[in-house]
């Protein structure tokens, strides 16, 4: 359920700050924090709930998928895979977590392409925000450059308590990061590759709103060779910042179950700046050696599932 916005001064120092970067995954899950109590919003497509990767969540009455846009619906591969990401049994980082998605995703000129109409973002934004009972919304899809499209319901959604994530800058090191992860109000993820590198998906920027300078992303995930589900009951490899978003608000609900209280000014606080490293600091590939990295030429040919919302 959303925390009340706090106006006060942050805890002091956060002076004992759990930092999911700086113990491992198995470290929090030993001490049962997986999750449980926290739900994660997420605007994105279907969700594919006959997947046994999910099929734990499913059963216990924790994914709940709204579809807002209207039509036919494309094959649910991106929100699946995010969600297996969140919430997996075997993939996910916060598998105790609730689920709750937005589906916007209409169907393009074949099954598997994607059509995104603003309005059904901003509905599906909206939703979450004032009804969907939510402590983190994570959205992976933006549109290029400093786009006020959303900056409303980001303001309203940190006014009410909840953190927004967002996957930022798929247009490769040249290229220009986009909203809303771009917003103030919003925490930008951009991609590492498995050397600890800005992935060659992952932009980044320095911008400027309302008066103040600040570069994006603020955080940094791995987002390449990350093995997700896929339809139908398949699993697969995939980068991009899609799916570097989603461990970061994966994160954000293991330190909500451990303090409840922070704010999403302190969320970010907490999830510090610069890389979230979770190969080493979460040993996300150690301990999760499913999720580790596919053969270096396959990943050359994987593409980028980046999805873009045109005007």
């Amino acid at each position: 359920m959303p925390k009340p916005a706090r106006s006060g001064a942050a805890v002091q120092g956060l002076d004992l700050r759990w930092h999911l970067s700086s113990v491992g995954a198995t470290v929090a899950w030993a001490k049962g924090l997986r999750g449980e109590g926290v739900t994660i919003g997420v605007v994105d497509g279907g969700v594919d709930l006959k997947h046994p990767e999910l099929s734990a969540a499913v059963g216990a009455g924790r994914i709940q998928v709204r579809r807002v846009c209207q039509g036919e619906a494309p094959i649910p591969d991106h929100g699946t895979a995010v969600a297996s990401l969140l919430v997996g049994r075997e993939q996910g980082l916060a598998p105790g977590a609730r689920l709750v998605v937005a589906d916007v995703y209409g169907r393009g000129r074949h099954s598997r392409a994607v059509k995104v109409d603003p309005s059904d973002v901003r509905e599906g934004l909206r939703w979450l925000i004032e009804e969907g009972r939510v402590d983190v919304i994570l959205m992976t899809l933006e549109r290029r450059g400093q786009d006020p499209w959303l900056r409303d319901l980001a303001q309203q959604a940190q006014d009410k308590g909840i953190l927004l994530i967002a996957s930022i800058g798929n247009g490769g090191h040249q290229g220009e990061t986009g909203s809303p992860g771009n917003y103030p109000e919003v925490l930008g993820v951009g991609s590492l590759t498995m050397a600890g590198e800005a992935g060659p998906e992952s932009a980044s920027e320095v911008l400027n709103w309302d008066g103040l300078s600040f570069s994006k992303p603020e955080v940094m995930a791995p987002g390449s060779g990350v093995r997700v589900a896929l339809c139908p009951g398949r699993y697969g490899w995939e980068r991009g910042t899609s799916f570097a978003a989603p461990l970061v608000a994966s994160a954000a609900a293991i330190l909500l179950q451990k303090r409840p209280w922070l704010s999403p000014q302190e969320l970010r606080e907490s999830l510090g700046k610069g890389n979230l490293t979770l190969e080493t600091s979460l040993q996300y590939l150690k301990d999760r050696p499913r999720m580790g990295a596919s053969p270096q030429p396959h990943l050359q040919r994987t593409p980028v599932r980046a999805i873009q919302v045109s005007a």
